[in-house]
């Protein structure tokens, strides 16, 4: 399960609290994050290689940013988490 307040940053803009138009890149940046919270004792101490066919996601997560907001913040809890 998604966490509601994840869900309302996937599904609507912030500043605004409109549905957006397009949120693929923050489909799959959570997808990541949720991957890390999901499974962090099995991946404590190892790798974890992602494969992704979307270059604005893998450009996210490789620069540490995006020109997005809401990826921003997205890519810093991937940080964050991939860290501890």
């Amino acid at each position: 399960m998604i966490p509601p307040h994840l869900s309302y940053v996937l599904l609507s803009m912030q500043e605004e609290d409109k549905e957006k138009r397009q949120r693929n890149t923050q489909a799959e940046l959570l997808a990541i994050l949720m991957a890390i919270l999901m499974w962090h004792d099995d991946l404590r101490g190892n790798s974890l290689l992602i494969l992704t066919d979307s270059t604005a996601a893998l450009e996210n997560v490789k620069a540490g940013v995006s020109s997005h907001q809401q990826s921003r913040d997205i890519v810093a809890h991937i940080q964050f988490f991939a860290m501890i």
